[in-house]
């Protein structure tokens, strides 16, 4: 398979069959999987947007049960309610979103963040489900904590940006996004502790881990490359930073 490109259905299993093989050189892979991403990204295939890719180096990956983590999903669905901001049509789609009890599927993704010369820690919390007129596709909302790294050491949660994506045909832009500045409800904050604590918590449990032999050929999965003594998230040669006192000091 040598196109730079994929053009139409053919093209894309052709693309996914060479890839499940894995009998090709790193590089040819990574390469396979860029464009294969590219072209899933661009009809809402599969899990991938813009803002969890671009910018994004993922070392950290856990799925979510929707009978075993339901405490997680109430204290998301408080989170949301607690933001008076968000449009009602984006807030019942998240609510609903979170109450699908047969295709719900959860994500939490820990990672180093670029954005221009800015470096953050961050986490993102995902929900979605697959699409009843499109099953290959995906509708979900991502919230995404961002906290600023300033001389190798990470800040407070700064920033909350959510991301609000039915799936529409045709449509490539969210329905809704928007950018949460403190002061951050009590909500939102503890919503974040929630999540620190999953990365801890978690970090050795195989039965919370997502790894899917497709992350080794993407690009923004990969382990850390910032060095830090202390982080908000899981470092195995560092230490937890201690910030529940700070971030309350917000509100």
């Amino acid at each position: 398979m040598t196109t730079s490109r994929i053009t139409d259905e053919t093209s894309y299993q052709k693309t996914l069959s060479s890839l499940s093989k894995q009998d090709k050189p790193p590089r040819v892979l990574c390469f396979l999987m860029n464009i294969l991403e590219s072209y899933r990204q661009a009809r809402k295939m599969g899990w991938s947007r813009a803002w969890n890719k671009y910018g994004m180096r993922t070392f950290q990956s856990f799925k979510l049960d929707r009978h075993n983590d339901t405490a997680l999903m109430q204290h998301t669905e408080k989170s949301l309610q607690s933001e008076s901001n968000i449009p009602n049509d984006a807030l019942v789609f998240m609510q609903n979103i979170l109450h699908e009890s047969e295709h719900l599927m959860g994500f939490i993704f820990i990672s180093e963040y670029t954005e221009k010369t800015d470096l953050y820690e961050s986490v993102t919390l995902s929900f979605g489900s697959k699409t009843k007129d499109n099953p290959r596709s995906r509708e979900r909302f991502d919230i995404i904590f961002d906290c600023p790294i300033i001389n190798n050491q990470p800040e407070p949660l700064s920033r909350i940006r959510l991301y609000v994506d039915p799936y529409r045909d045709g449509e490539k832009k969210p329905l809704y996004q928007c950018c949460l500045t403190p002061p951050l409800s009590t909500e939102f904050l503890s919503l974040f502790d929630h999540l620190c604590d999953c990365s801890w918590q978690w970090h050795g449990k195989q039965e919370k881990l997502w790894d899917h032999w497709t992350s080794h050929y993407i690009d923004y999965f990969g382990d850390r490359h910032i060095k830090l003594q202390s982080s908000h998230f899981y470092l195995n040669t560092g230490e937890r930073m201690s910030h529940k006192t700070e971030h309350h000091s917000q509100v």
